[in-house]
């Protein structure tokens, strides 16, 4: 399935995304947190305004998956990602996380970096699997963890990962 940069007209769909997906936390240990609450519309017009929002679509055209991310200090953030139930397991994650990879390193970025949960397979254990490590010392990471703490997460049972992105410096340097 395709990926490719959202349309305005998408920003709903994005967040009705992110509600149905977050069911596959209720086989978790956190089915009790309400984590099918979506981002805040702005957040996510603000990341369609700032060219870091992506979809994955179907065969229709209509999204079926998304990735929003945003700029930081140093570093590209992964705020979310999720795929609807029914087209989980096919790869669009990594071709989302792929999207937004190249464009952190077309940007001259040095890193990309997520929060997630540590101990859920399809969480940390995913993203070590695609090259992201977790960093004990991450620079844009506070103001997450604040909103973590306020969506109710236990920033115990998180971990910041991060993925450095190659020749970035290089491009930087000679930008």
């Amino acid at each position: 399935m395709p990926v490719r940069r959202a349309k305005g007209t998408e920003i709903e769909r994005c967040r009705e995304i992110e509600r149905q997906a977050a069911a596959v936390f209720d086989a978790t240990q956190y089915a009790h947190l309400d984590l099918s609450t979506p981002q805040d519309e702005a957040v996510v017009r603000a990341a369609y305004v700032d060219q870091l929002l992506w979809v994955a679509v179907d065969e229709e055209d209509r999204p079926v998956g998304h990735l929003t991310a945003a700029k930081g200090q140093r570093g590209m953030l992964i705020a979310q990602i999720d795929v609807l139930p029914d087209h989980q397991r096919k790869g669009l994650a990594r071709e989302l996380i792929a999207e937004a990879e190249a464009e952190a390193s077309h940007r001259g970025l040095p890193y990309i970096w997520l929060r997630t949960f540590r101990d859920i397979p399809w969480n940390a254990p995913f993203y070590a699997r695609l090259g992201y490590e977790v960093v004990e010392d991450a620079v844009d990471e506070s103001e997450v963890v604040d909103q973590e703490r306020s969506a109710g997460l236990d920033p115990a049972t998180r971990v910041t990962m991060r993925k450095a992105l190659p020749n970035a410096n290089a491009r930087t340097a000679n930008s």
